[in-house]
């Protein structure tokens, strides 16, 4: 038995040894140090077993059943450290200690070996068993064969241990250590086991290195992929920029616009473009040397102020309209846009001035012909309704107004909407109904009407025509064109009464004459027969025949 311990005690070094070693030369992960330690108490365990008899035997036996129950607590704080959980409660380091004074307790004061080592594979069993719990509920993610074999020989080595207590109750006078096949045996498994329990803790902190370099790797090969990535697209922004800033270039210098950059704390300008030149009548040359006051730009200064106050708060604006006045004093209308942009660390200004003084003209003259058209409208005794493709009221004259008894002055109905209007004006339509139904069949086949006629109340009669207004394929509107014909209409009807009256007399004149020339005739004819008769007569006596009765008629 004694060459069993001293095998053991070498092999328990030797497994110490390899570990410090693999601790010291390898890279390991938390837990692989508390295994080392862990070992390295059973070797120390061991050693005072072999020096039993050399040492006083309470310092053996309280030393050994020290070292071999803290050796399990080392090995489940390794790894609960190792899967990443938290350490365990230092409640667990007090049991072996407790073990030990229980088991020298026992071997002075009792003699019994048999409750010595129960107590003993008791207090070794328990992390032992825990930390098999451990590595196989962890087996599931990690899949690993030594999570396999590290929960199997921790449970193997606690039943051993176990066992080995329960046996020693069945055996009279029993002693730690007795030459016994069955004491080897136990012995002999627990070498066994501690050999591969410690091979497995060297090979699982192995193969997580291969894990983690195989993970390294391929988080290398990403981080290259994505290094490779943005050195492509550092080039591709570096071209970018290089053809943002040609492009910039072109732009600034090519503009018609008046593009100048000027420094934001004294209005000193750094750059102008040829529209600059060209709007200012001053070169180059001549702009980079003084200020936009020292140029005297700005007819009013305050235009000045008001721009820079601007900038001040939204480091933007736009179209702001002010006057420019030129080399030659000609004052321009320009629009202006501005920002703030920085130039080293300096603040600048980037001023785009666009002149309008030639647009400006002719939105006036476009105006002047507005309104001389609006003029010409008002003074119509027509009455017109202009209306804009958003259904709004643009233009109402006067006569509209009069039309149909609206108050409001024309102004007021400009922007009305539509149906606004048409409020103002159905209440006068004596067929409300259909005249809106005639209205949305013509505004929804877009056809015009010319000469609908629609009765208004008060005996009126209105003459309607609608215009859509269509430029270029485009429609941009719709007029209405109101023309009072009550007048006319009652004029027509008495020219017709007075046409009918005409037709009658005309007739009766005839039928005088025709009645005058009947007569004519007939007496004629009665002048003939009077004739004869006076001849009959004058050839005949008073008394012949009949010439009596001839005379009474």
């Amino acid at each position: 038995m004694r060459i069993l311990v001293i095998t053991a005690t070498v092999l328990a070094c030797f497994l110490t040894l390899t570990m410090v070693v693999f601790y010291r030369s390898r890279k390991t992960f938390p837990g692989f140090g508390h295994w080392t330690v862990g070992g390295s108490l059973i070797a120390f365990g061991y050693f005072m077993m072999f020096f039993r008899g050399t040492v006083p035997p309470w310092l053996s036996i309280a030393v050994a059943n020290l070292a071999f129950p803290l050796s399990a607590v080392f090995y489940l704080s390794g790894m609960r450290r190792f899967l990443g959980l938290s350490d365990i409660s230092r409640v667990w380091y007090t049991i072996p200690v407790v073990n030990a004074f229980v088991c020298v307790l026992f071997f002075y004061s009792f003699g019994a070996d048999a409750w010595r080592l129960f107590f003993a594979s008791l207090a070794f069993s328990v992390p032992h068993l825990l930390t098999s719990v451990l590595v196989f509920r962890d087996y599931p993610k990690t899949k690993s064969l030594f999570d396999l074999i590290i929960g199997t020989e921790m449970a193997l080595a606690s039943v051993i241990a176990l066992a080995r207590a329960l046996w020693s109750f069945t055996i009279p006078n029993f002693e730690v250590m007795m030459a016994s096949p069955l004491e080897s045996f136990f012995f002999i498994a627990a070498m066994v086991l501690q050999i591969i329990i410690t091979v497995s803790f060297i090979m699982l902190n192995t193969e997580r290195f291969e894990r983690d370099l195989l993970s390294a790797e391929a988080d290398l090969k990403i981080n290259v992929q994505q290094l490779e990535k943005a050195i492509t697209e550092c080039k591709w922004a570096e071209e970018e920029l290089r053809r943002s800033e040609e492009k910039f270039s072109k732009a600034f210098h090519s503009s018609p616009d008046a593009i100048l950059i000027s420094r934001f704390s004294d209005g000193q300008l750094v750059d102008v473009n040829e529209g600059f030149s060209h709007l200012s009548g001053y070169s180059r040359y001549e702009a980079l040397q003084k200020s936009s006051i020292g140029l005297n730009l700005w007819t009013d200064p305050q235009d000045r102020e008001t721009i820079i106050a601007a900038l001040q708060e939204t480091r933007s604006i736009l179209d702001y309209e002010f006057s420019f006045r030129n080399s030659a004093g000609k004052i321009l209308n320009c629009l202006y846009s501005g920002q703030i942009l920085l130039i080293g660390d300096e603040p600048h200004i980037l001023s785009v001035v666009r002149d309008i003084t030639e647009r400006k003209r002719w939105e006036q003259e476009l105006q002047n012909t507005l309104e001389r058209f609006y003029t010409i409208l008002s003074s119509v005794y027509s009455g017109m309704l202009l209306v804009t493709n958003e259904n709004r009221v643009e233009f109402v004259n006067q006569a509209m107004c009069d039309l149909f008894d609206i108050e409001d002055s024309p102004k007021s109905l400009r922007g009305l909407s539509a149906p606004e209007m048409i409020g103002r004006l159905r209440d006068l339509y004596v067929e409300q109904a259909d005249v809106l139904a005639r209205m949305r069949e013509a505004l929804v086949q877009e056809r015009p009407l010319k000469g609908e006629e629609l009765s208004i109340r008060g005996g009126r009669t209105y003459l309607v025509d609608y215009i859509p207004i269509v430029i270029d394929g485009k429609p941009y509107g719709r007029l209405w064109h109101h023309t009072d014909i009550t007048e006319r209409k009652q004029a027509e009807q008495e020219r017709e009464n007075l046409r009918s009256q005409l037709l009658q007399s005309q007739k009766m004149e005839t039928m005088g004459t025709l009645a005058g020339g009947i007569a004519h005739d007939f007496n004629n004819m009665l002048q003939a027969i009077f004739s004869y008769s006076d001849m009959l007569l004058a050839d005949k006596n008073e008394g012949d025949p009949g010439t009596k009765d001839s005379r009474k008629y």
